[in-house]
């Protein structure tokens, strides 16, 4: 069990949610069979839905599902088709699970737009998911097939043709990017959503970029060559033009951060959900890291120090001062993880998403 623990993942589905109460330590608690979940044993990956249902990848591949069955917590027609799943994603009432074999199973609750992917869907490479829509990439050429609502992702329309050697893709709550070899973007589903680039549209076509990160209604793209950063959708607040020499974007659910190469950040979108004021920007100086939960930012310092903003709800407002020597971060959508150099690990934000890990902080050593 020891062993077991010296790996930790956590991975989070950016859509916001409206519940918060999807507790697997309860559910731990009432059921003999639940299968340690709640002793954060083993390597999981949890995708939660936007509504009252959630997921978890265990490190045997098995996936356990729990909370409201009308909004995809009832696995059991599947459950045995749910085995070396490699990871999990999750629409607002759906779920999807890429096997290592390139399968993918799919459920969720009985009237979902989005529940039955495609039949005879199978050499997925990657997987990706809007509020009403689902997207994969294949082994095949690169190429890509989506299913769910047509407006929100679902139907993919005249950027079919030119989807191949597709290596990134990525979501906003209504709409996909994604990314081909050669660094073209290519971009549908909902325009208000970031499906429509608009004037962007010709620049993300000549290629070149590197990364796309997708928030609630927009995305930013970072192109290879100069470290420059290409935004579109809805958002609050848009980047300075001579905005170079990013290294790295991360985003919360209405708000994305760059870190330049020089140790600097630079944010923008919504106030309270991550995008800092000018004056608080001004101290992000000799920042190694940066991750995002839904709503909260939390940079690492080259010296292991840690810095976090934004949403209280998300692990924005925390005092981290305690925190001096933090080699790794890692966020869920609601909390944070430091991951130290002695191999402890230091956790906050709500408590539902992993914020409070008191209970299992015996088991949190060694961890890689």
């Amino acid at each position: 069990m020891a062993q077991a623990a010296k790996e930790l993942q956590w991975v989070y589905q950016r859509t916001p949610r409206t519940a918060r109460q999807l507790d697997p330590m309860q559910r731990a608690s009432d059921d003999p069979a639940w299968p340690g979940l709640a002793a954060a044993t083993a390597k999981l990956e949890m995708a939660d839905t936007a509504h009252q249902a959630a997921a978890a990848r265990l490190a045997d591949g098995r996936v356990v599902t729990w909370g409201a069955q009308r909004y995809g917590a009832d696995s059991s027609a599947v459950q045995a088709e749910l085995t070396d799943v490699r990871e999990v994603r999750a629409s607002y009432e759906a779920f999807a699970a890429l096997r290592g074999d390139g399968r993918v199973v799919t459920w969720s609750s009985e009237d979902s737009v989005c529940g039955d992917c495609p039949t005879g869907l199978t050499d997925v490479r990657l997987l990706a998911a809007a509020r009403y829509a689902f997207a994969a990439v294949l082994e095949d050429g690169g190429k890509v097939v989506a299913w769910g609502d047509p407006k929100q992702g679902g139907e993919i329309g005249p950027a079919a043709a030119e989807l191949f050697d597709i290596c990134q893709i990525e979501a906003t709550s209504s709409a996909f990017a994604a990314r081909r070899a050669d660094g073209v973007i290519l971009a549908w589903g909902d325009p208000a959503g970031g499906g429509d680039p608009g004037p962007e549209q010709e620049v993300l076509r000549s290629g070149g970029f590197c990364d796309i990160q997708g928030s609630g209604t927009a995305f930013a793209a970072l192109r290879d060559e100069d470290g420059s950063v290409v935004t579109w959708g809805r958002c609050d607040s848009k980047p300075g033009k001579d905005l170079l020499r990013v290294q790295s974007i991360a985003a919360s659910s209405f708000a994305f951060a760059a870190l330049r190469v020089d140790g600097s950040v630079v944010t923008w979108g919504n106030l309270r959900f991550g995008a800092a004021e000018p004056t608080f920007e001004e101290e992000l100086q000799e920042i190694a890291e940066l991750a995002a939960s839904g709503g909260a930012f939390a940079a690492r310092r080259g010296d292991g120090r840690v810095v976090v903003w934004g949403h209280v709800a998300y692990g924005g407002q925390q005092d981290c001062s305690n925190l001096t020597d933090v080699r790794e971060l890692r966020a869920t959508y609601g909390a944070f993880a430091a991951i130290q150099g002695d191999g402890s690990v230091v956790t906050w934000g709500d408590s539902a998403d992993g914020g409070d890990s008191s209970a299992v902080q015996e088991q949190l050593r060694d961890i890689l």
